[in-house]
């Protein structure tokens, strides 16, 4: 059985739980938005893969 580790990121609007199993697109507009806002305010690597998904679509 495959356990992933769960983090909570919380705004001053919305909690996510971070699921490194998780597609971005697993997650709510809303959530994808806080990880996107995350990201680069903090520059946390977690959410790297997240970020490298988006750009990848985008060129």
């Amino acid at each position: 059985m495959l356990l992933s580790i769960e983090e909570t990121t919380e705004s001053n609007a919305y909690t996510v739980h971070f699921d490194s199993t998780k597609n971005l697109l697993d997650y709510g507009i809303e959530e994808q938005a806080e990880i996107v806002a995350e990201f680069y305010s903090t520059d946390n690597p977690k959410y790297q893969d997240y970020i490298q998904s988006i750009q990848s679509t985008t060129n």
